[in-house]
């Protein structure tokens, strides 16, 4: 009796560890999954198909530009608000690819899904945002892109 009440001590003790262990590592995860070359390339070929019915370039997108992207799709489930939260946000923005840095995020929820579509925007009264930049501006030459758990993409223009 005394080993089997010893051995099911043990056996709890384990079962604790192992689901506070589970419980940490879902907390601190990045909300980003890993997504397909396929799918990276399915979302790139859609903003420069508008982009070309809009006279301009297409747009790259880099391992850099999609480090960046990572970090902001991170960033939107991040527990942090406030003054950290902030200065996180101007971080990623701020840091330079190839010369240049970020004009802002573009957030589309399950694009791929029946949420916005990226040919949407182009058709929407969007002058300032970094939507209406990516598809409309010459000036935007990179784009990361990152692809969330809740099936998002996260869109970075440079």
């Amino acid at each position: 009796m005394k080993l089997t009440k010893k051995f099911l001590s043990a056996l709890l003790v384990c079962a604790a560890a192992v689901t506070l262990l589970c419980a940490a590592a879902g907390a601190t995860a990045a909300p980003v999954t890993a997504e397909t070359p396929a799918q990276k390339q399915a979302v790139l070929d859609t903003i420069n198909a508008v982009r070309q019915q809009n006279g301009l370039a297409p747009v790259a997108e880099t391992a850099d530009t999609d480090a960046q992207a990572d970090r902001m799709a991170a960033l939107y489930f991040s527990t942090d608000d406030g003054d950290a939260y902030d200065a996180q946000w101007l971080a990623i923005l701020d840091t330079e690819v190839e010369g240049k840095v970020s004009i802002g995020d573009c957030y589309s929820y399950k694009l791929q899904n029946g949420g916005w579509d990226i040919t949407d925007w182009n058709n929407m009264d969007l002058l300032p945002t970094p939507a209406f930049k990516l598809l409309k501006s010459a000036d935007v030459t990179m784009v990361g892109i990152s692809f969330t758990n809740e099936g998002g993409v996260v869109l970075l223009p440079y």
